[in-house]
């Protein structure tokens, strides 16, 4: 599959602006675990891919300057599965 010269300038001009995107503005430790949450539970609703999900996190708790540990990649995957499981049993 080709692409137009438009559509993979226009990509790049994409990635460039989500990598040089500004860091968000100094909040409470609280509020940046409640907005950190409610991003994932967004992520959780678009996403349909557990290996994408899992990179996002890691990049949207990186933008909000914390740091994921080993416990919470571990447990990133299993929050997208037990999702997963739930939003099937719930559709049945």
């Amino acid at each position: 599959m080709a692409y137009d010269d438009k559509e993979l300038k226009r990509h790049v001009h994409q990635q460039r602006g989500k990598k040089d995107r500004a860091p968000l503005t100094e909040l409470s430790e609280n509020e940046t675990r409640k907005r950190l949450e409610n991003d994932i539970l967004g992520l959780l609703l678009r996403v349909n891919d557990r290996e994408y999900f899992v990179r996002e996190v890691e990049t949207l708790t990186a933008r909000y300057r914390l740091r994921m540990g080993a416990e919470q990649r571990e447990n990133a995957p299993r929050v997208y599965e037990q999702y997963q499981k739930q939003r099937r049993n719930v559709s049945r």
